[in-house]
């Protein structure tokens, strides 16, 4: 399990390749079952893009980085 560097967003990985992306209040953004093993979970520097590892390190190319879209901002200030 991972964290966006945020802390906005976390990622939940099983071993036998479940993948949920939730939120800071509990909500499931994104879920999907890959067809691989996973040991390891990767978020980009700017919370956007995520990287799997199976248990032997590889990086499997045809899954490599799921994108998600910025958070919006919760309090936007229409008066800057």
């Amino acid at each position: 399990m991972k964290w966006t560097p945020d802390g906005q967003r976390i990622c939940i990985i099983y071993e036998d390749g479940a993948v949920i992306v939730g939120s800071v209040d509990g909500n499931r953004l994104w879920g999907k079952e890959l067809k691989m093993q996973l040991a390891h979970v990767q978020w980009s520097p700017d919370g956007r893009s995520l990287i799997f590892c199976t248990p032997q390190c590889e990086v499997p190319t045809s899954q490599l980085t799921l994108t998600l879209t910025p958070n919006p901002d919760p309090n936007p200030n229409p008066n800057p």
